[in-house]
């Protein structure tokens, strides 16, 4: 009566990690893995810049498409206001350590009103290249 066995089911579930765990335990549970929340991931990001020409045309001229930038982009970590500077390769790519967190993007302050890179992203895993898209200010 008091030995009794435990038998869960063969099924699994991933993790936010991205690791897969079985059932355990005497309530047959899934138990992730605790990933410490300042814990650091490697993150490639690709900003491109566009319009690149003044005005749209149809059919679309692939001339006129967005390219890459070549330059630094901010990312501002809203938890805890840290700055990272991303540089960029001349395909636009960039390669950062972040902690795990939502980031402010914006222009390198004093470099300018254009491009105008803006928006947030969301760190939570290695992998990418995450899009960042910049308005050139062409119109």
């Amino acid at each position: 009566p008091g030995d009794q066995m435990i038998a869960c089911t063969m099924d699994a579930k991933q993790c936010p990690d991205g690791s897969y765990v079985g059932r355990s335990g005497p309530n047959c549970e899934f138990v992730c893995p605790i990933t410490p929340i300042n814990s650091t991931v490697i993150v490639h990001g690709m900003v491109t810049v566009g319009p690149s020409c003044p005005v749209m045309r149809m059919p679309p001229d692939d001339a006129c498409g967005d390219k890459p930038f070549v330059g630094s982009i901010m990312l501002t970590n809203t938890s805890n206001g840290q700055n990272y500077t991303a540089y960029t390769n001349e395909s636009g790519v960039f390669t950062l350590t972040l902690l795990r967190g939502v980031y402010d993007i914006s222009n390198i302050p004093g470099s300018g009103p254009f491009p105008s890179c803006s928006g947030k992203i969301e760190i939570t895993a290695p992998g990418g290249p995450i899009p960042i898209s910049c308005d050139s200010g062409i119109r």
